[in-house]
């Protein structure tokens, strides 16, 4: 039984038996549960998503929405604006993050209920101020990116929402808000097209003054387009399951990267290495894993060796042998046989690791760090086998960027 905090008896109940899930309402409740009763450090993530849900039909919640007022206070100078996003906590976007990506969460990074309340209502808030604001200045580029972030991070939360957040007397799912996230990136794209096209067009008048042949190359324009939009627009699109067209905004990332040492924007100029570490993640992330489970080289050993057979076969009508399987073959075993006996990562693994590398030192505040990461919907590594050997490999000095791995690798 259990009186006054103490456990007494032999035959002592567990918290989980007196208190179930369905008996949690708030994730107060639940973090109460699991460190106070429980003991536990760690939460499973389908649990925490099962009491959001009932968070968001929670009166407190449709309250916050419902409370949000504008006042002339509110409509201020954007950048003095931007500092009510600091009201939102900063362990949101690793929690949201990891919601998506773990089966398991440590209980200090789940949001409290009035944490949750809180980023609900000031990214309400911030939306319907933005929007007034994009009605005075419509073409005001820092407008339509700060919608698009406020979107994302609207979407995040809407995902474990029943049937979406009521907002503006409508309930938007998180697919329709990660569509209005893109068209605000978009918007912010061709306002800057317009703005390049606007100062070459003075700078032709300008020089023909001087020089009658004179003429600018039609590819100057994509110096003026901002690669992170093309970069969370792909994102927003891979997660709406547009393959096609998340590769497309993407390849036209490399383009502006590839002339970022010309840009005409400093600020963006600055950010190359950062940059082209987002790119080479997120063009890799599906993609690269790390396997250390020595299985698998003896399931490509017995392959080839079926392929073999096949070969030697080659006159039977069932044949069905192909020297490009077969060099496929041998190319991953070579791989796999390398990285089993010495550990050693192929060149796309090594270049995906110091892509990590590169965005932990770029970006060092924790805070920033796991906002980019959400809003970009960067997945974690993807590693089969004892995670004590991927530590093993990145501490070697043949490892990524001579280094030891961050405390949080995604």
């Amino acid at each position: 039984m259990f009186r006054d905090g103490n456990w007494e008896g032999k035959n002592r109940a567990r918290p989980n038996d007196i208190i179930g899930l369905d008996e949690i309402d708030t994730l107060d409740d639940l973090i109460r549960v699991k460190v106070e009763l429980m003991g536990e450090k760690d939460v499973l993530a389908h649990e925490v998503i099962k009491i959001l849900r009932k968070e968001f039909d929670s009166p407190q919640v449709l309250s916050a929405l419902k409370s949000v007022r504008l006042s002339k206070a509110d409509f201020l100078d954007l950048k003095q604006l931007t500092a009510v996003l600091h009201s939102i906590p900063d362990k949101l976007y690793y929690f949201l993050w990891s919601l998506k990506n773990s089966d398991l969460l440590p209980v200090e990074g789940v949001i409290s209920s009035f944490q949750l309340q809180k980023a609900v209502f000031y990214l309400y808030k911030f939306l319907l101020v933005l929007e007034v604001f994009i009605k005075r200045a419509p073409r005001n580029i820092p407008v339509y990116e700060n919608l698009g972030f406020v979107y994302l991070d609207l979407a995040g939360l809407a995902k474990y929402s029943r049937f979406g957040l009521l907002l503006k007397g409508s309930v938007y799912p998180h697919t329709a808000l990660l569509r209005k996230a893109i068209t605000c990136f978009q918007i912010a794209l061709k306002l800057e097209a317009r703005h390049g096209k606007e100062l070459d067009a003075f700078h032709k008048n300008t020089l023909r003054l001087l020089d009658n042949s004179f003429d600018f190359r039609q590819s100057r324009i994509n110096l003026y387009l901002n690669p992170w939009y093309f970069l969370y627009i792909s994102s927003a699109l891979r997660q709406l399951n547009d393959e096609e067209g998340a590769e497309a905004y993407l390849q036209k990332a490399r383009i502006i990267l590839n002339g970022l040492a010309n840009h005409f924007n400093p600020r963006v100029k600055s950010q190359q290495p950062v940059l082209e570490a987002v790119y080479a993640i997120l063009k890799d992330a599906e993609n690269v894993r790390f396997d250390f489970e020595e299985n698998e080289v003896t399931v490509l050993e017995k392959k080839i060796k079926h392929v073999r057979m096949e070969k030697r076969n080659g006159n039977s009508q069932r044949s069905c042998y192909s020297p490009l399987v077969e060099d496929a073959l041998l190319q991953q075993y070579r791989q796999r046989n390398m990285f089993k006996e010495q550990r050693l990562p192929d060149p796309r693994q090594l270049n995906f690791l110091n892509s990590i590398f590169t965005l932990y030192r770029q970006v060092s505040s924790p805070a920033e760090r796991d906002k980019l990461i959400y809003r970009l919907n960067i997945p974690p590594l993807k590693i089969k086998g004892r995670p004590q050997a991927m530590k093993r490999l990145l501490s070697r000095p043949n490892g990524a960027a001579h280094a030891q791995p961050p405390a949080k690798v995604r």
